[in-house]
């Protein structure tokens, strides 16, 4: 699972997942779930894990009008904070609105 939105895409596509709470799980834990995973794996000397972002955030950043909310998705965030973030998100059960911030 990657974190980019053609990921997300192709998800909705293939797996008909249209709930915010599946693709939450694939853009925030995904990359978690990959690196603990692949870590084992890699050569401590060499070995990397690159997580590539959709370049959409910016563009989520300009539908934000207050600057308290903008602040609080350029900062970041420990997993506590992620998963906390979460469940207010889903707490909303409103959809895809819950994502306005």
């Amino acid at each position: 699972e990657a974190s980019n939105s053609n990921s997300v895409l192709l998800h909705f596509i293939c797996a008909g997942l249209t709930l915010p709470a599946e693709i939450l799980d694939t853009n925030t834990r995904g990359p978690r779930r990959v690196t603990n995973n692949f870590l084992p794996l890699l050569n401590q000397d060499c070995g990397r894990i690159v997580n590539l972002g959709s370049g959409a955030g910016p563009i989520f950043l300009e539908n934000i009008r207050s600057k308290k909310d903008k602040k609080r998705f350029l900062e970041p965030m420990s997993e506590a904070q992620i998963e906390e973030e979460i469940t207010k998100i889903l707490s909303t059960n409103d959809d895809f609105t819950a994502y306005s911030g």
